[in-house]
């Protein structure tokens, strides 16, 4: 554990400079399913860094999905987490050499759920009694026309509003999650609701644009708006992402070298996720249209007697 507690340390030092907290938050995640691991399958509170072997690390994943019963890529996740840890407790002599080398476990493609345009149109339309839950669809709806994430629409200061070289309003600022520069034009809907929150009391005291409360908040307001639309799927902050990349550029025909600056995206092969979303969207429609055209009673009898 020392190994993982030396690291969490680190990490809180440079939260805000490096890392934000919810790096931290993680990691002392990883410490307690490390922890609950050593408790059930080894029966000891802690182990010797020098008698970890690479068995430990398929016992852990498989401690993981069985026992705690958590799905593969957040087993991944954990697991490089721990590689991390031990990486550096290499570094810093505490380990004689990494333990884990040749092991292998990959995250498994999931094509997220995105808004369609009807669905965002829908949203946009809605009219709400409680106040909170408008500001909570109009934040969501300015991460759908401008596809930053929660940390990175929460930073935005009026200090990241800048124009670009077309004369009008872009946001500068950097990706939290990989520190990558991101340049985003303001599409009309998104700088409307600039302008509507530009007094809002909350931002003004805040210093940021938008009076945006953190992600699980959001998240919980969000489903209870998308039990007023059409959306048959759990909403939270980062479908807005992925509906910004799919809904909004892809199927406009934006190429995907642009879609990829505009998202961060320190490499093209991460954006290709969402050029699959568009597939699957494709799939859908022509499902769609297959029902449509082949399932009437007319057209069948018609077809069958070819």
């Amino acid at each position: 554990m020392f190994a993982i507690e030396q690291y969490i340390e680190n990490l809180e030092d440079l939260v805000n400079i490096e890392n934000s907290f919810s790096t931290v938050k993680k990691y002392r995640c990883l410490k307690k399913k490390v922890k609950g691991f050593l408790n059930k399958i080894f029966k000891v509170e802690d182990i010797d860094l020098q008698s970890i072997q690479y068995p430990f690390v398929i016992k852990f994943e498989k401690y993981l999905k069985t026992v705690d019963g958590i799905g593969h890529n957040t087993t991944v996740k954990y697991i490089q987490f721990l590689n991390a840890t031990l990486r550096s407790a290499v570094k810093h002599q505490w380990l004689s050499s990494f333990p884990f080398e040749g092991y292998k476990c990959s995250f498994k493609q999931v094509l997220r759920d995105v808004l369609s345009q009807n669905q965002i149109d829908e949203m946009i339309a809605l009219e709400f009694s409680k106040i909170h839950l408008e500001e909570v669809r109009d934040i969501f709806i300015f991460c759908c026309y401008t596809g930053l994430a929660h940390v990175d629409v929460f930073n935005l200061k009026p200090d990241n509003i800048l124009l670009g070289i077309d004369g009008k309003n872009w946001i500068y600022t950097k990706r939290q999650k990989t520190d990558s520069v991101t340049q985003i034009p303001l599409l009309a809907p998104a700088q409307r609701i600039l302008e509507k929150y530009k007094d809002h009391p909350w931002s003004l005291a805040k210093g940021k644009v938008l009076p945006v409360r953190t992600n699980q908040k959001m998240n919980v307001s969000l489903k209870s708006i998308a039990k007023l639309c059409t959306i048959n799927f759990p909403l939270s902050m980062h479908i807005a992402r992925h509906t910004f990349a799919t809904t909004i550029l892809l199927n406009n025909d934006v190429p995907i070298i642009t879609v990829s600056k505009l998202l961060g995206h320190k490499r093209l092969a991460t954006t290709q996720i969402y050029a699959k979303l568009k597939q699957k969207k494709v799939s859908s429609d022509m499902e769609q249209l297959s029902q449509k055209l082949f399932n009437q009673s007319n057209i069948t009898e018609k077809t069958a007697n070819m």
